[in-house]
């Protein structure tokens, strides 16, 4: 066998051995766990929610009574709380059907890895959407 090949095959390995480990370790976690679900999901859970709670502070009865930059706050605000519905729902399929099961556990910890990039691109898009509307708050409220 060649070096290069050698080398590839070596890195591969170990990168099989370092997903192996993640998968495990968050097994773990979930199987151990009182609600079923990693610390950091709920954590991701209760940010996501955090956003209910505004929008339906910002939610108008009649929303064509309102200026037009109300208006505009008010789609924004909307967006953002799809987003982080969207989050939210991600997050609910990562709980296992059955908490006490170490396959449920396991193929949980697998689906969380895949998920991750989808869930961590929700949140870069759910963080811009409220800076948006932390900036057009602080602009109204001048």
């Amino acid at each position: 066998m060649d070096p290069v090949t050698t080398i590839g095959l070596v890195s591969g390995i170990l990168s099989f051995i370092d997903a192996t480990a993640k998968i495990l370790k968050l097994s773990w976690a979930l199987y151990n766990s009182a609600e079923g679900s990693s610390d950091e999901t709920e954590i991701r859970s209760k940010l996501a929610g955090s956003m209910a709670v505004i929008w339906t502070q910002l939610s108008p009865p009649n929303q064509s009574a309102m200026a037009e930059e109300d208006r505009f706050l008010v789609t924004l605000a909307q967006e953002c709380n799809k987003l982080s519905n969207d989050i939210r729902e991600e997050l609910q399929r990562l709980r296992p059907k059955w908490r006490r099961s170490k396959a449920q556990s396991g193929l949980v910890a697998l689906k969380t890895l895949m998920v991750e990039p989808k869930i961590r691109d929700l949140e870069k898009q759910l963080q811009k959407c409220r800076d948006q509307l932390h900036f057009h708050i602080s602009a109204l409220s001048r």
